[in-house]
């Protein structure tokens, strides 16, 4: 069975997900896809369609997925003091679920620099929930605590996909042919939404 890849935010990146004011292909400098957890940044607040091909009708999952504000993250996770991941705007970590045995997330911890930053990262948040593909890290719940934002994301096992290009010094071809087809379509549906990820790497590519 082939491996299960997915994309996503890896370490905060520099690109966080943007909308786009289509509703078809939108065209993307760099993108994303279901393996790590990165997120680019956050750029222009044009809606996509509410006709884009791909929206669900029905329950709005997104009221689900809790907002926590001045709540205490560690009551709820025990996080690792070695990161696993670090970009531009902050760094990923793994945690083990307090309320869950043996569930491991990943969380990226983020610092609100100024009141633009923080906007940027909480249109990160809209957008990251509105996403929901076998191959995009889900984004679980979010808290919001003095200068700091933690996004609790799955934690995909298998490693980036740069690490085993670096490892073994080259991917075969049929892993490679996988792993270009599980990202396009992970592509494909969030650019039928009108949002592009603008940071398509090795790095924020992951084995599950």
């Amino acid at each position: 069975m082939a491996e299960e890849k997915k994309f996503g935010p890896a370490g905060g990146g520099d690109d966080e997900p943007r909308r786009t004011s289509g509703t078809g292909n939108a065209a993307t400098p760099s993108s994303g896809s279901r393996a790590a957890a990165a997120a680019p940044s956050s750029g222009s607040d044009a809606a996509a369609s509410p006709s884009a091909p791909g929206k669900r009708s029905g329950i709005d999952f997104r009221n689900f997925m809790p907002e926590h504000i001045n709540k205490e993250i560690t009551r709820r996770y025990n996080i690792d003091k070695c990161e696993i991941g670090a970009g531009g705007y902050g760094k990923v970590y793994i945690a083990k679920d307090r309320h869950f045995e043996d569930r491991l997330v990943a969380i990226k911890k983020v610092v609100k620099h100024d009141a633009q930053k923080t906007a940027a990262f909480k249109r990160e948040i809209q957008i990251m929930k509105e996403l929901d593909h076998p191959n995009i890290c889900k984004l679980l719940e979010t808290y919001e605590q003095g200068r700091f934002m933690f996004f609790v994301m799955e934690y995909c096992e298998g490693r980036e996909v740069f690490d085993r290009i670096m490892d073994t010094g080259l991917i075969e071809e049929g892993v490679t042919s996988d792993i270009v087809k599980q990202v396009s379509t992970a592509l494909k549906y969030a650019h039928s939404r009108g949002i592009a990820h603008r940071d398509m790497k090795p790095e924020n590519v992951v084995f599950c």
